[in-house]
């Protein structure tokens, strides 16, 4: 697969779903078509709008105008005078069609230049949105050199598993399904033994194993078949010095009796282990960044992590596999090795620390990024629920509710309404007749009738108070 990667005679794209971005819209494909035009969040809006351009130059005028409004505003490249026009006399639904429309062709179009693979990670976090859309575009691969490399847990209530069930009964000669089992106890061992070879020794010459025979089960048998758990139970014994690598025979050894070793009995227990070995500055950059969430920019970091020396940080964390560096340029921007591994930072935080940090992250982003709030409503109103600040918290659910109903986004719109009415006191009534109001008219949109009729029910007795 890396090989296939790096290959110059294909383009290799990777679409990432987070665990906070199942309500955001398009979430997937906002970082699918970011990729394919090799811009970031952070791009000029001068630039995004050319790399956006360009490739639809051949279009015809109607398509081309219609097209670049409905994909700049899913980008959230600022609108110029004729493509906010054009927006604004289209109704949501048509938005959403013509969206839809013209990301099929702009996959279409990127297939036509050389192949290409699209990876969509993590589909269990997909929104409702963008799973739809890549269940509509599967048929290009009957067409153009395409494909699509879906990797999701095998979560059978989420609409994840739709697009599995798709590609099974519809293209069931183009699909393969590839279930992940625990590797074998062969397996387990090859990985060990190549993990440890893989290692140099001190002055960087190849490394010989001469480990006791009994420490090796132990660590296979803590590490279940999870190769990630015995690469993990593996480090945390080399940097605790169970296991060292001698400078004169660059054999790994233990230097005491393997009755004595005391390996973790969890992955969890283990990344605690190597996280808590990290010096305290650096762990404390690595916990910012586990609070901005699993893929961070250095810019906002930089911001949050105030006067220390980010740099030296990162080196570290780089070098300890924490972290990797996603992309370099137009901006430097990172992702956590695992995401277990950032479930293991951001567990490790007191709440009351959470809360703080939360809502140094949205102070930041509001700061950083004052012309594209829009774009970031959804991750705004996520930050600030976690910061505990119930004000801001209603006020970005509730233009991320809206947002989302203009975008005929209807699943994700309940969502953040539902969640503003939670928060908002039952004191202001007009917030709340506000907010059931749209909610109820999305609910119509979804044709669900028993729950728009406890909200019309709620709407009838709130007007007679007010």
């Amino acid at each position: 697969m890396a090989e296939i990667r790096d290959s110059e005679n294909l383009q290799w794209v990777e679409g990432r779903c987070l665990s906070y971005s199942g309500t955001m819209a398009y979430g997937l494909w906002q970082s699918i078509i970011r990729a394919l035009l090799k811009i970031s969040e952070d791009t000029p809006p001068a630039i995004s709008r050319y790399a956006l351009a360009n490739p639809m130059r051949n279009l015809e005028a109607a398509n081309f105008d219609i097209y670049y409004a409905c994909l700049s505003k899913l980008l959230g490249i600022p609108l110029n005078a004729e493509s906010e026009n054009l927006m604004t006399h289209m109704d949501a639904e048509n938005v959403k069609n013509t969206t839809f429309v013209a990301i099929e062709w702009f996959l279409k179009t990127s297939a036509q230049q050389s192949p290409l693979i699209i990876v969509c990670e993590d589909l269990h976090w997909a929104d409702p949105t963008s799973l739809a859309l890549l269940k509509r575009v599967l048929y290009l691969t009957e067409h153009s050199p395409l494909l699509f490399i879906c990797v999701f847990r095998p979560e059978r209530t989420h609409g994840c598993w739709q697009i599995r069930e798709t590609a099974q009964r519809v293209y069931p000669h183009r699909h393969i399904d590839i279930t992940l089992a625990p590797l074998t106890t062969t397996d387990s061992e090859k990985l060990f033994i190549n993990l440890l070879l893989s290692l140099p020794g001190p002055d960087e010459r190849q490394t010989v194993i001469g480990l006791p025979e009994s420490l090796k089960p132990q660590i296979l048998e803590r590490g279940e078949g999870n190769p990630f758990f015995v690469e993990e139970i593996l480090r945390t014994l080399i940097r605790s010095g169970v296991i060292i690598c001698d400078i004169v025979t660059c054999q790994w050894q233990t230097p005491r009796e393997v009755e004595s070793v005391s390996i973790p009995e969890s992955l969890y227990a283990v990344l605690r282990s190597r996280i808590d070995q990290l010096p305290k500055n650096t762990r404390s950059i690595l916990e910012l960044a586990s609070v901005i969430g699993r893929i961070f920019s250095y810019t906002l970091l930089a911001d949050i992590a105030e006067k220390q020396s980010l740099d030296e940080h990162l080196v570290i964390l780089l070098r300890e596999q924490m972290i990797r560096e996603r992309t370099r340029l137009p901006e430097a921007e990172y992702i956590f090795q695992h995401q277990l591994t950032l479930e293991a930072v951001y567990g490790g935080l007191l709440h009351r620390v959470r809360r703080v940090l939360h809502r140094r992250v949205a102070e930041a982003i509001e700061r950083l990024y004052p012309d594209r709030i829009e774009e970031q409503l959804g991750l705004l109103a996520y930050h600030w629920e976690q910061a505990g600040d119930t004000i801001q918290a209603i006020n970005y659910l509730r233009r991320a509710g809206v947002k989302a109903a203009a975008q005929y986004a209807n699943d994700e719109a309940v969502d953040y309404l539902s969640r503003a009415l939670d928060l908002l006191p039952s004191t202001d009534m007009h917030g709340r007749f506000e907010l059931l109001l749209t909610r109820e008219r999305t609910y119509n949109l979804l044709g669900d009738r028993e729950v728009q009729m406890r909200d019309l029910d709620a709407l009838q007795k709130l007007a007679d108070q007010l």
